[in-house]
């Protein structure tokens, strides 16, 4: 079985996908503050919560997504 690490590094998984299209539903009801991203992944939702104006702590097992997720932080500011 391949590993979410792999499976980041070799490009099979989008490195860029959209937030969740729940989240983007909702955003606008959800009060603003602090937000907690479990199982970031490549940060799509952290990424979309952080330009929302929350303060996006975010976590992951693979450290390979959470170097994508970093690397997105440019975006936000």
């Amino acid at each position: 079985m391949t590993s979410w690490d792999d499976r980041f590094r070799q490009g099979t998984y989008p490195q860029d996908p959209d937030p969740s299209p729940i989240l983007r539903s909702y955003i606008g009801d959800i009060p603003d503050g602090r937000a907690l991203d479990i199982a970031t992944g490549t940060g799509r939702n952290a990424v979309f919560l952080a330009g929302s104006g929350y303060s996006v702590d975010a976590i992951d097992q693979s450290r390979e997504g959470l170097r994508i997720a970093r690397e997105k932080k440019h975006i936000i500011k």
